[in-house]
């Protein structure tokens, strides 16, 4: 809808300049736009019916758009206005062979050729008619007539395919000839900037598959441009050497138009990209520069009050620590968002506008076609590519709120610690190594601890009810255990060991006040002396840690073993 308004409005400007608005139609069908190029050069033979140019630029691009039925009664028309036309007679025969009027199309292609000896479309439809007819040696010589002023793949194509060799060193011409290929700038458009870590994940994905796509257009690009570069020296050379012969140059009635046009954009693209680089190496700069020292003063902050917090020393994230954390990536990023955007409105898409402007005059301007596509290449490159800024992106931090716990034994090896102790007097039992310090006090089924963890400098007690197996099984003063002799439930009892549950409330405190509570029970078999032969499955939900359930290496051990037996 948007594209048939801009035809609109642009005949509304040109329709007291048919030729103009006809050479308008000619570059929207090599830009990839057959509907409007058609709408173009209707009107422009509408306002101007007697127009040789412009009848013969119409009926070609039918041609090329497989309407050789419509183009025919006026290519029929030209045909008898300017009997003498090389174009004509060529766009006649091209229409008369698509229709299936092979002999009609022979005679006007042949009628051409007589006027145009190497005209390469109508020597290549002959070099085919010759083919079909049986008449390779005719063929042969037609095909080499086609490529000796203008060089075609689909000619080389039909050469090699049919077996007819080709004498390179007979062209007239030998360089490829140049074509540019439409490249829409605006279809380069980056994703949207990172505003939140929610859509972290998801936006650095697209902007991954922007950077490939831009990646192989700009290779694309840059290729056009030194192919673009050789031919032009090419043509140069050939210049120099034929002196005679006649430039490839564009003739039209927009050459005046495009150069003004050109400087016009160009002047104004110089001053667009100085300002871009001076607001972006001062303001932009110092914006950058004050975000990203708002944002590191707030995580410094958040990991002075909040960072600190863990499960008694398990590593469980807590659930405010990790909305601190978001809450200050995401306005950092909306900082960042927000100057990015403001660069690239202001700047960015300025100049990828300019170029593109730039890249559709130079295709007017005068001077070999070579010349033309070097200039239409090296706008492009601005234009995909115009100072952009990439987003920043920063993935969301996770709380441990699972229903079931998990646990990893790190890579990294734990420090060598000489002191490791576990004894029991009475009610009160003592653990402690170089990280930990564990007071028990057990009381009529109630169970009171305090714990401190040198490590993580975090101090933890907590409360409830538990229950040790009596290894003396004491009744009455009197021990009714045969099986086991007394002094081994003493020796147990010294070394700390035993066989228990306990189910408690705790409160976790560090230096900045409480950090985390909740309940937690634990059960399993202690060694003796130290617990590092404990068998033992502890486990926790907490406010701020969530849920955390753990094993010792032993308890681990045991439930392999208990797994590989069932399998």
């Amino acid at each position: 809808m948007q594209q048939k308004k801009n035809t609109r409005i642009l005949f509304e400007k040109l329709k007291s300049n048919p030729v103009e608005l006809a050479d308008i139609g000619v570059i929207l069908y090599y830009k990839g736009a057959i509907t409007e190029a058609l709408w173009c050069l209707t009107k422009a033979a509408t306002l101007q019916p007697g127009s040789e140019y412009i009848l013969s630029n119409l009926t070609g691009i039918m041609n090329m758009s497989q309407a050789e039925a419509t183009a025919l009664p006026v290519l029929r028309y030209l045909n008898k206005k300017v009997p003498n036309n090389s174009t004509i007679l060529n766009n006649l025969g091209q229409a008369l062979y698509a229709l299936g009027e092979t002999n009609s199309s022979k005679a006007v292609l042949d009628s051409c050729i007589r006027i145009f000896a190497y005209h390469p479309q109508a020597n290549m439809t002959r070099a085919v008619i010759a083919k079909k007819e049986g008449k390779t040696s005719e063929a042969t010589v037609f095909i080499q007539k086609s490529i000796w002023v203008a060089y075609s793949e689909m000619t080389d194509d039909f050469a090699g395919k049919n077996g007819i060799k080709l004498d390179y060193a007979a062209l007239l011409n030998r360089f490829h000839p140049t074509s540019t290929e439409y490249i829409n700038a605006n279809s380069y458009r980056p994703p949207p900037q990172c505003e939140n870590v929610e859509m972290a994940e998801e936006l650095e994905a697209k902007w991954d598959a922007w950077t490939d796509r831009t990646q192989q257009i700009t290779a694309k690009v840059s290729a056009g441009l030194e192919a673009a570069s050789a031919n032009y020296q090419k043509q140069v050379q050939q210049q120099l050497a034929n002196k005679t012969g006649s430039a490839t140059v564009s003739l039209g009635p927009l050459h005046a138009k495009a150069e003004k046009l050109y400087h016009i954009y160009m002047d104004k693209l110089s001053e667009v990209q100085k300002s871009a680089q001076e607001y972006f190496d001062n303001k932009y700069r110092r914006d950058k520069e004050y975000l990203e020292k708002e944002h590191s003063d707030a995580l410094k902050k958040i990991e002075e009050t909040l960072g600190k917090q863990a499960g008694e020393g398990k590593g469980a994230i807590g659930e405010a620590y990790c909305s601190a954390i978001n809450a200050a990536n995401n306005i950092y990023l909306m900082g960042i968002a927000g100057l990015n955007n403001g660069f690239q409105g202001k700047f960015s898409e300025p100049i990828r506008s300019l170029n593109s402007e730039l890249m559709y005059w130079s295709q007017f301007l005068p001077g070999p076609t070579a010349f033309r596509e070097m200039l239409y290449y090296e706008r492009a490159i601005f234009a995909v590519n115009p100072m952009l800024m990439h987003s920043i992106f920063i993935q969301p931090c996770l709380t441990n709120n699972k229903t079931k716990g998990t646990f990893e034994a790190p890579d990294v090896k734990s420090a060598y610690c000489p002191i490791s102790f576990r004894f029991k007097v009475s009610f009160a039992k003592v653990t402690g190594d170089c990280g930990k310090f564990d007071l028990e006090l057990e009381a009529d089924g109630v169970v009171f601890n305090f714990e401190r963890d040198f490590v993580n400098k975090k101090s933890t007690i907590a409360i409830g009810a538990g229950g040790s197996l009596d290894m003396h099984n004491m009744v009455d003063g009197v021990s009714k255990n045969v099986l086991v002799p007394s002094f081994v439930g003493t020796g147990v009892d010294a070394g700390g060991a035993g066989v228990g549950a306990k189910g408690q409330f705790f409160i976790e405190m560090d230096g900045a006040g409480v950090t985390d509570l909740g309940l937690r029970g634990e059960a399993g078999v202690e060694g003796v002396l130290t617990d590092k032969g404990d068998v033992k499955i502890s486990g926790k939900i907490g406010i701020n840690s969530g849920v955390d359930v753990s094993a010792t290496p032993g308890a681990v051990a045991i439930g392999q073993a208990i797994s590989g037996v069932l399998k």
